[in-house]
């Protein structure tokens, strides 16, 4: 049985067939992908995300209102695009688990995602060292939270 009561940290390699990645020092900051951080302190963040304490009003609200719908920039509606939204740099995601914020990050070698169920008072963030780590989301996300859809792989998927 996996604890409930707090952040939970699964370690080791994943290669999925990959050669071994070394950590890349970015000359510059740049928020979209310099930024380097521990589990436990984007949990922090994440659990700031999902209650607002540590942020002022107005920026949890940013964080956690929509902003737009899911727009492809003239393409076709896909299939998802209705259950998908974005606040201010923050996914929004109709799940069967709830209403969701979400992310992701792909640094090529390294991948990470997160999903705040604020409704459920859960949060999951995984962060791989794969140019495959994303691949894993969707078993995770069943594996932790339950079956069921949760939409937000497919939506990048359809990209």
């Amino acid at each position: 049985m996996l604890p409930n009561n707090g952040p939970l940290s699964l370690g080791g390699p994943l290669s999925l067939g990959s050669k071994k990645q070394y950590l890349r020092r970015f000359a510059e900051p740049y928020a979209a992908y310099s930024l380097l951080t521990t589990a436990a302190d984007y949990n922090r963040f994440l659990q700031a995300l999902r209650t607002g304490r540590g942020l002022k009003p107005a920026t949890a609200h940013l964080l956690t209102t929509a902003a737009n719908e899911a727009q492809r920039c003239g393409n076709p509606v896909s299939p998802t695009d209705p259950f998908i939204g974005w606040a201010t740099g923050v996914g929004l995601a109709t799940t069967i688990a709830g209403p969701a914020f979400w992310h992701w990050g792909d640094n090529d070698d390294f991948q990470g995602f997160f999903m705040v169920l604020p409704g459920r008072q859960e949060s999951l963030l995984f962060f791989t060292n794969s140019a495959h780590g994303l691949e894993l989301t969707d078993n995770v996300l069943r594996l932790f939270i339950g079956p069921g859809e949760y939409r937000v792989m497919q939506w990048l998927a359809e990209e």
